[in-house]
């Protein structure tokens, strides 16, 4: 008997950014019953990329397309987009970043 608990409780995580780091990793615990469920590696995926994890949510995704690949496009834009999310957070961590851990002015 399959329960869909951990899929509105993935559901819930994804609309709610607050929750705590403690309840993703109960959501990873709960899909780790059935390691290849698509539908469940994929909400797990969305949940890594919520929670910026994203070499884990490439594997899901990766993963995904081995065991079902006409959702080859689907995962491909997903792919693209943990892309461009890390590309963005590298900007901004090096415009946080600028002049604070290495001065243009040699010290005095």
């Amino acid at each position: 008997m399959l329960n869909t608990f951990p899929k509105q409780t993935v559901d819930l995580f994804l609309v709610v950014e607050e929750e705590s780091f403690c309840k993703f990793k109960g959501i990873i615990t709960n899909f780790s019953v059935l390691p290849d469920n698509i539908k469940a590696l994929f909400r797990r995926g969305k949940a890594h990329m919520g929670a910026w994890n994203p070499e884990e949510a490439e594997a899901d995704f990766e993963r995904v397309v081995d065991l079902d690949p006409s959702l080859a496009g689907c995962v491909r834009k997903l792919l693209q987009e943990i892309s461009d999310l890390r590309k963005q957070k590298d900007a901004e961590d090096r415009s946080k970043l600028c002049g604070k851990l290495f001065s243009s002015d040699p010290p005095s």
